[in-house]
């Protein structure tokens, strides 16, 4: 018998991508959700720290 996980939105690890290519971000966005994380996402450094510094969860990995 194979015990499988199940994440729920609460649970959900949070991951922010970083990338200056805005079609990089669009298939890790959804690659990522598809897989049960939250995304966050930004386009350069200056904008992964805002959204870090804004983000209402932890964030679990910093994906660049």
């Amino acid at each position: 018998m194979s015990a499988s996980l199940s994440l729920t939105p609460l649970a959900s690890p949070t991951i922010l991508a970083v990338d200056d290519d805005h079609g990089v971000l669009g298939l890790l966005d959804t690659a990522l959700r598809s897989a049960g994380y939250r995304v966050l996402l930004a386009d350069g450094g200056r904008h992964a720290i805002e959204v870090y510094e804004n983000s209402e969860n932890p964030v679990h990995l910093l994906l660049t």
